[in-house]
């Protein structure tokens, strides 16, 4: 028997916060949202997004959402003396951003701005696993409407 493995969200260091970010679409590609949260030491939630998205395939609505919640965060002024941990849990989207490279080019210059703002602003990039970013994951859904 495999041991049972318990995965929860998990709050950051004092002097970071956590944005969650995820994108969603519908199936056919149709429409799409994304959305996001940013939570403090404490687990509380300080602040929030959810926006439609443009249609296409699903990795469009997964970099969109890092990418607006990435300008989201640093156009905030309430949150200049912290730094920052993103969360996603879309695995393709984290390994483009971290070598772009390996990118198709129709989504070279979203990843390139995301990797440009994580490097100079010495963004945490981590991978979770989607049953830890079910708020994130609600946000995003919501934004499709």
């Amino acid at each position: 028997m495999r041991p049972l493995v318990v995965q929860y969200w998990q709050a950051p260091p004092v002097g970071f916060l956590k944005l969650n970010a995820d994108g969603a679409m519908l199936s056919n590609g149709s429409k799409g949202g994304i959305g996001g949260l940013i939570r403090d030491s404490c687990g509380v939630w300080l602040d929030k997004f959810s926006y439609p998205s443009d249609s296409g395939p699903p990795i469009l609505a997964e970099l969109l959402a890092i990418d607006h919640g990435l300008t989201f965060f640093f156009a905030n002024e309430k949150f200049v003396k912290f730094r920052l941990i993103l969360e996603c849990d879309c695995a393709v989207a984290i390994e483009w951003i971290l070598n772009p490279s390996r990118c198709p080019s129709v989504f070279e210059h979203l990843v390139k701005r995301c990797k440009d703002l994580i490097d100079a602003k010495s963004v945490f990039l981590r991978f979770i696993p989607r049953s830890i970013n079910v708020e994130a994951d609600c946000l995003a859904k919501e934004g499709i409407g």
